[in-house]
């Protein structure tokens, strides 16, 4: 794709959203690395979300009910890390030392604001079976083209080009193309063929294709989606 290498990211305020990142981190037990205002670093282990009262357990990482000072006051960053998804947060201000069911942890509300960042290649799923988005190209004087999606990224996505249409040119722009994520949700945008793929035992060969000149209102529609999907996905295996 186009920049293979560019960061995906998004900031999300939306506490349901927020809490539902943290629940997977949770769920995988991932580690929290945290960074004081002088340098100083912590790690600690994401152990549980409650979500009526919005609050964080984090596991310390030893026996006791302890932690350095400027853990539990002044301005302290974090990160953590799910399937190859960077999270950003700052700590917020009340946290308190707590031991429940015998652990040691780090008591917090839940941050008001989450930031990921996200490999835009790293960030590809393959549709599920509840929904293959399909791709709408228009053609002058004829109904638009519709073609089913491979797969889906940050940055593009793979058309299975049907065999009686002719295939574009790698470097070709495709403009007006409609996404279909959903029965009720499209957007609007521009790709441009990177290459194809005629090689695999499909009947229909690949176009791959980057997105070009995305709005920010499009990305941000795109990454909720994959965010979503990916979620399905997990709760699949």
């Amino acid at each position: 794709m186009n920049r293979p290498e560019a960061l995906a990211d998004l900031d999300i305020a939306n506490p349901a959203e927020i809490g539902a990142w943290f629940q997977d981190l949770a769920d995988e037990q991932a580690s929290v690395h945290l960074e004081g205002p002088a340098g100083q670093t912590w790690t600690l282990q994401a152990q549980r979300v409650q979500p009526g009262s919005h609050a964080l357990e984090l596991r310390l990482p030893s026996l006791k009910p302890e932690a350095p000072a400027w853990v539990l006051q002044g301005p302290v960053q974090a990160h953590a890390t799910l399937n190859r998804i960077r999270l950003d947060f700052e700590l917020p201000a009340a946290r308190e030392l707590r031991v429940n069911g015998g652990l040691p942890l780090l008591c917090l509300p839940l941050p008001a604001l989450l930031r990921r960042h996200q490999r835009r290649q790293a960030f590809r799923v393959q549709p599920t079976s509840l929904h293959h988005p399909r791709a709408w190209l228009p053609r002058p004087g004829a109904l638009p083209l519709c073609l089913r999606t491979a797969d889906l990224s940050a940055g593009g996505l793979s058309l299975l080009w049907p065999a009686s249409q002719p295939l574009p040119h790698p470097g070709d722009l495709l403009p007006g193309v409609e996404l279909e994520l959903g029965r009720d949700q499209r957007v609007a945008l521009q790709l441009q063929v990177q290459h194809l793929d005629e090689t695999r035992a499909e009947p229909d060969p690949r176009v791959g294709c980057a997105f070009v000149g995305l709005s920010p209102q499009t990305e941000r529609q795109l990454a909720l989606y994959l965010d979503n999907l990916q979620r399905r996905q997990r709760g699949l295996r």
